[in-house]
């Protein structure tokens, strides 16, 4: 359950999350950082973000597997 108070944190948290994992990956195949503008984290989570947004907006918790 992602309540709404929580919803702008999660946001961010989910931004992170990607960019930190991406990263991550990166180093670990010694490649160089990846770049953000073509597919990759705006494009993933995107719908995520949108969605948190239109619950946040309309008062309503986002629940999963109930």
């Amino acid at each position: 359950v992602v309540v709404v108070a929580a919803m702008p944190v999660a946001r961010a948290v989910a931004l992170q999350v990607r960019v930190k994992a991406a990263l991550a990956e990166a180093l670990r195949q010694e490649k160089a950082p990846p770049r953000f503008e073509a597919i990759g984290l705006r494009q993933r989570a995107l719908p995520f973000i949108e969605m948190l947004r239109r619950c946040e907006k309309a008062g309503k918790e986002i629940v999963w597997g109930v």
